[in-house]
């Protein structure tokens, strides 16, 4: 997707966005996203297309119950929608395009989400509290986040074409290139670009990869005054450094961004993990039995968040496609305690699992494939064993 083309849906979603306002201007404190209005049945909708079809899909998996209580919940606060978007462009510095409702359990609190084109041209989202007005979290705008009547289709990258692409500063100058990606294993998505600094030998830093913003060939990075060999140094021989609270503090502090998985909590007992893209592709893939099945081949990663869509495995060593990939949701794929890694479906399915020739890979994000894909590993995927 092309700054250019993300400019443009950027300005539909601030006029769909101002209409909302200029509404809740009439009634006080209406709810007049995500489906949820205090405002008369027959008003209109926000949101058309795919973009209001999707709100319709999660308007109807809510109940009467919800919509009163988010309704009521801004009545008693006072919050509006506009004060909502104020705390979100504050936070994030930028200008707010879209606001819904956020996805919240029966118990836990109300909240809207403020989508926000940020001064570096990046999608962030903010979660506003609606009792207190507070931002509860943020994070990288996703596709769904994005997702617009007549906007384009969202990319999805080969996470091995990312490695020698050009970091380009804000006035476009070759400032570094991309040596590795470091990926949240546990949260399966990409945490960091590693980059070798144009004009500093030996000299590399870790960018997160919410502060890159892909464009045609390259990725540009927000240096807010300063230079990339200024920014926190990454040192190869201390990976481990990288999951530190200290260097995450050091990287958020330069880019700008809030600190890397704030807004990603990981279950108890989890530990963050970081594993280079170099030891994913190639790595053995095998059965509950421990027998081979395949290879990974590559990833295919959402180019705004990072997310890992799902991993292409080759398995042409016992089903004889020698031309086809698989795609594997990450969260099917299990470590052991012994570092294998365990996809645990019986072989005899695998001929029938999703996957595309190699020569033609997916190029832009398809709702139907994905879903798929997730559906055959839950119906077929059992607990790996340690």
């Amino acid at each position: 997707m092309t700054f250019e083309s993300m400019n443009r849906s950027a300005a539909m979603f601030a006029a769909r966005s101002a209409t909302v306002v200029a509404a809740l201007g009439l009634t006080g404190a209406a709810l007049a996203i995500g489906g949820l209005s205090d405002r008369p049945q027959d008003a209109p909708a926000v949101g058309s297309g795919r973009a209001g079809d999707r709100a319709a899909r999660r308007d109807a998996n809510r109940n009467g119950a919800d919509h009163a209580r988010m309704a009521e919940a801004m009545r008693a606060s006072g919050m509006t929608l506009a004060k909502a978007i104020a705390t979100a462009e504050k936070q994030l510095k930028g200008s707010a395009v879209d606001a819904r409702c956020a996805r919240t359990g029966p118990n836990e609190p109300a909240a809207v989400e403020v989508t926000v084109l940020n001064e570096s041209g990046q999608l962030m989202v903010a979660v506003i509290n609606v009792g207190d007005g507070t931002v509860r979290s943020t994070r990288a705008a996703s596709a769904e986040d994005f997702a617009v009547a007549g906007a384009s289709p969202f990319m999805i990258l080969k996470a091995s074409e990312v490695r020698n692409c050009s970091i380009v500063d804000a006035e476009r100058r070759t400032v570094g290139s991309v040596e590795e990606l470091v990926i949240d294993e546990a949260r399966g998505r990409i945490a960091y670009a590693i980059v070798d600094v144009e004009g500093s030998a030996d000299r590399k830093v870790a960018i997160p990869w919410t502060a890159l913003l892909h464009e045609e060939g390259s990725y540009r990075v927000s240096l807010r005054g300063a230079t990339l060999a200024q920014a926190p140094r990454h040192d190869s021989a201390k990976w481990s450094a990288l999951a530190s609270d200290d260097f995450a503090r050091q990287v958020a502090d330069f880019y700008g961004n809030p600190i890397y998985g704030s807004d990603m909590a990981l279950e108890s007992g989890v530990p963050l993990i970081f594993v280079k893209l170099g030891d994913v592709i190639g790595m053995r893939i095998e059965g509950t039995d421990k027998a081979k099945l395949g290879v990974i081949e590559d990833l295919a990663i959402d180019p705004a968040s990072g997310r890992i869509s799902y991993a292409a495995l080759s398995f042409g060593g016992f089903l004889g496609f020698n031309d086809k990939l698989f795609a594997v949701p990450w969260d099917a794929l299990r470590s052991r305690k012994d570092g294998s890694v365990v996809l645990a479906v019986d072989k005899a399915r695998l001929k029938d699992a999703p996957g595309f020739d190699k020569a033609h890979w997916p190029t832009t994000a398809n709702e139907q494939f994905d879903e798929e894909i997730r559906s055959f590993y839950r119906k077929r995927t059992a607990a790996a064993g340690e």
